[in-house]
């Protein structure tokens, strides 16, 4: 929460947005992402305007213990998946753009 207060208020608002519980069921509440999902989409936003590469996640997420080649698949597969989690939020002002080897937040 502390990391999230520190950026920019309209990236402040989708990151609540990806932090928050929905209902899935009348007794559970669920976490929107998972642990990982909410790391890396914390991560692309950090650097918002600016893209991140896919290796600076990487290296957030497991400090360069995991190689690129394995990695780089389950970047992108994750990233698809935050996609989907969040299709009902992003429009034409809220994408995760993928870019030359990096992801960029676009809020425009």
């Amino acid at each position: 929460a502390s990391r999230i207060a520190l950026m920019l208020k309209e990236v402040q608002q989708f990151m609540r947005y990806c932090g928050d519980v929905q209902v899935d069921d009348q007794m559970t509440l669920k976490s929107r992402l998972t642990a990982t999902e909410l790391a890396i989409i914390e991560r692309i936003a950090s650097g918002y305007p600016q893209p991140i590469g896919l290796e600076e996640i990487s290296d957030g997420l497991w400090n360069g213990h995991v190689g690129l080649d394995v990695c780089i698949p389950a970047l992108y597969t994750t990233v698809s998946r935050i996609r989907t989690k969040l299709d009902p939020y992003q429009t034409e002002t809220h994408e995760i753009l993928g870019e030359n080897g990096s992801y960029r937040l676009s809020l425009s």
